[in-house]
């Protein structure tokens, strides 16, 4: 126990690769959610049907994202890369849809052959 506690006092890389994302990830995971609030809050004045977007399982999933040791890491890493470069984001959600099985060209009625 003695050895854990030493090296989360004085190791640099625990620093910068788990505290340093903990900060990046409370303060863009906050920033995220309260925008999506107040969206959310526009929308369901102006719409007649809404379907809200911030939901208790987001809630949970970005506060276990934020604390897990790995995750919180790339999870900083997308909130950075999410707001500073939309389009290497769409490109890497187009690039993420991508099929393996190309789909089926769909057939005329007459062309059942």
């Amino acid at each position: 126990m003695q050895f854990i506690t030493n090296v989360l006092a004085t190791d640099w890389v625990v620093l910068y690769f788990y505290f340093v994302p903990i900060g990046i990830c409370l303060i863009g995971a906050s920033l995220k959610t309260r925008r999506e609030l107040q969206n959310d809050l526009k929308r369901r004045e102006s719409m007649i049907f809404y379907m809200p977007t911030v939901r208790v399982g987001t809630l949970i999933g970005r506060i276990i994202l934020i604390f897990l040791p790995v995750a919180n890491f790339f999870y900083g890493l997308y909130l950075l890369f999410s707001e500073l470069t939309p389009g290497f984001m769409a490109m890497f959600v187009r690039v993420c849809n991508t099929p393996l099985v190309s789909p089926k060209e769909r057939k005329e009625d007459g062309d059942n052959q």
